[in-house]
């Protein structure tokens, strides 16, 4: 019972969050947003024009490619050659995620109930087999 009302408590937040569907014509900011609030960060940073998806698993992948982009755009200071090597590797397969439509998504985690809280927080909006 005590895992079936956890599961319930983590999953309200992510269900309530979406409000807005794929195939709403809306600024593209709201879209992110729906996709993971850090977008909220990045304010006026994506274009106002309207958009719509097909899915969310389209609207996901333009995040991805966002984030790429983003993250190719502002390489920390002080790397490595072999650091960097691994970035542009590690972009270059948030990229093909995003062109395969991969969504990536927590699963098989040994995480405890603040540590899970946290991820949700950050932005997870997946899981599978959370508290294993």
């Amino acid at each position: 019972m005590k895992r079936l009302l956890l599961l319930c408590t983590l999953a309200a937040p992510v269900i309530a969050s979406a409000q807005l569907a794929p195939g709403t014509s809306a600024p593209l900011a709201a879209h992110m947003l729906e996709v993971n609030a850090e977008w909220r960060s990045y304010n006026g940073a994506l274009a106002a024009t309207p958009v719509r998806f097909q899915n969310d698993t389209e609207r996901i992948a333009r995040h991805l490619h966002l984030v790429r982009a983003h993250l190719a755009a502002h390489t920390p200071e002080g790397l490595s050659a072999e650091q960097l090597d691994a970035r542009l590797e590690l972009l270059d397969d948030l990229g093909s995620y995003a062109e395969r439509g991969v969504i990536v998504s927590a699963g098989h985690s040994t995480a405890n109930f603040a540590q899970a809280t946290a991820g949700f927080d950050a932005g997870i909006r997946y899981g599978t087999h959370l508290f294993n």
